[in-house]
């Protein structure tokens, strides 16, 4: 890999680390509000992430039972 590829994974590594931290209420709101047909379709796909990060980290806690 050269700079900017790593510049470029380093870019991707923030923006899903912010995603990941983001209030789901106020994404999905944001994908639902969305005019746009492609954009709806990236917040809805950063909704399931963030989704995606927080079940992974209630999973992981020792204390949750299922």
């Amino acid at each position: 890999m050269d700079r900017d590829d790593l510049k470029i994974v380093t870019q991707m590594d923030n923006l899903l680390t912010q995603i990941a931290q983001s209030d789901l209420q106020t994404l999905m709101k944001n994908a639902e509000n969305e005019p746009d047909p492609n954009k709806k379709k990236v917040l809805y796909a950063f909704y399931s992430y963030a989704l995606a990060e927080q079940q992974d980290k209630l999973l992981k806690n020792k204390r949750f039972i299922i």
